[in-house]
């Protein structure tokens, strides 16, 4: 149930040994946060369903501190053609079905994009249906 894992994220963050704030933020403007604020910006599972990535990362970039990093993993376009030609003939409908989630972006290409550098990034294939599973885990460092 949604509230029992709200509740069980509550709970880390009262247990935990340094300050925290947890904050939900749209992904469509500015973020409410100074320039250069932040060591580290993380997303998980995200970058599919932002309309403009690259603005988006633009904007997580301001928010980081000189050589802050962008910590991510995201779901993306397979390295197989075979299956990266399915998720281009189903990214449509999957699009309509799931509200806005891409499953044949490159998210190397998009971070870059961004205008980060990328540090390390692995790509592997997660549980389920090929279309849907191939990940990319990665550290990206503002420029």
């Amino acid at each position: 149930m949604v509230t029992d894992r709200m509740q069980a994220v509550d709970d880390r963050i009262a247990s935990a040994s340094f300050p925290v704030v947890r904050t939900e933020l749209r992904a469509d403007g500015e973020l409410p946060f100074d320039e250069g604020r932040f060591d580290t910006v993380v997303t998980t599972w995200t970058l599919c369903s932002i309309r403009d990535a690259r603005a988006a990362l633009q904007e997580m970039r301001r928010v980081l501190k000189p050589g802050g990093k962008y910590v991510f993993i995201e779901h993306g376009r397979s390295q197989n053609e075979g299956t990266a030609r399915w998720q281009d003939r189903l990214n449509p409908i999957w699009l309509a079905v799931t509200g806005e989630c891409n499953i044949n972006r490159r998210i190397d290409e998009v971070v870059e994009d961004g205008g980060f550098e990328l540090s390390s990034m692995d790509r592997f294939l997660g549980d389920g249906p090929k279309i849907l599973a191939t990940l990319y885990r990665g550290v990206a460092t503002k420029a």
